[in-house]
């Protein structure tokens, strides 16, 4: 039953970290080019895009670094090493402030705003 389990554990990793490699592409192509990677029919639905090519870079930039934390995750699970999960969590806390820089458009009133602005209008 154990070997089972973890030969159901790696396969689950090896599906994590595939899309981590499809998340690192697509985050490289929005750093490089500085546009969404989302297509134009999906993206008009969108309430909030990002406001410049270079909030689309960042959000780019936290899209790879999110990538490296499911990276980071795959090794603390195959290892049991600590310095993994720290790692991983590093990256996501860097991945998560990397978001809530980027300034986006909200289209429903052309309002652009960071996301610290937006949580700190939220908290009040």
């Amino acid at each position: 039953m154990i070997l089972g389990m973890d030969a159901a554990v790696t396969a689950l990793l090896i599906v994590f970290d595939a899309i981590a490699v499809l998340i690192i592409v697509l985050g490289v192509f929005m750093v490089v080019t500085g546009k969404d990677v989302v297509p134009n029919f999906l993206r008009s639905r969108l309430r909030r895009v990002a406001a410049t090519p270079r909030d689309q870079r960042v959000v780019g930039a936290a899209a790879i670094i999110g990538a490296v934390a499911i990276f980071s995750l795959s090794l603390a699970t195959a290892t049991r090493s600590p310095f993994w999960d720290l790692a991983a969590f590093a990256c996501l806390a860097a991945a998560v402030v990397l978001n809530l820089l980027a300034r986006r458009v909200d289209r429903r009133d052309n309002r652009v705003s960071s996301g610290w602005k937006d949580l700190t209008r939220g908290l009040r």
